[in-house]
């Protein structure tokens, strides 16, 4: 039996809820990596979730042992997916839409989490509360240009050139002078 949208979303929430609590919150790619077969089957089979769930639990693959909060993530993620297996009441296709559900939360909470980077105040009379706080890319005012690629030729002016040159810059700076008075 189907369940409807919202009382999927209402459990999305609550798994969402439980794998970013603990030491190790479970980043959207952990989850994803566990349930990927069963999300791709035309038919989720659970018996087959359930067994790669306890193998990684048994360390098969050595997925667990590895650092950097991997391993906390998976124990995490594993507990988490076998807890909403054993509650029942959500089968094959419902569960395929609850976990990418969750994965999506996982996904946004953890964007909303993110340390924002200091704001420049560009000095336009732009208060700090009515600039947008949204994760991106820089507002096109903030981004620099690229500086232009150095010519290989500029190496190579004589002292021919650098006379010319200095010479227009005598009579630009003799034009300016003659034109501001």
């Amino acid at each position: 039996m189907a369940l409807p949208t919202t009382e999927i979303l209402k459990k999305a929430e609550h798994l969402a809820a439980r794998l970013n609590s603990g030491p190790a919150p479970v980043k959207k790619n952990v989850l994803l990596g566990l349930v990927s077969d069963f999300m791709n089957e035309p038919e989720p089979d659970i018996r087959r979730l359930r067994r790669l769930l306890e193998m990684i639990e048994q360390g098969s693959g050595g997925h667990i042992r590895r650092g950097a909060g991997y391993g906390d993530q998976l124990r995490s993620a594993v507990r988490e997916i076998r807890r909403v297996l054993d509650e029942g009441g959500i089968e094959g296709g419902d569960l395929k839409s609850l976990f990418g559900w969750t994965a999506r939360l996982l996904l946004v909470r953890r964007e909303n989490a993110r340390p924002e980077p200091p704001e420049h105040h560009s000095g336009r009379g732009a208060q700090p509360s009515q600039t947008s706080r949204r994760p991106g890319p820089p507002r096109s005012e903030e981004r620099r240009p690229a500086p232009p690629p150095v010519s290989s030729k500029l190496g190579t002016v004589g002292a021919k050139g650098m006379s010319a040159l200095e010479k227009m810059k005598r009579d630009l700076e003799a034009k300016e002078k003659n034109g501001k008075s």
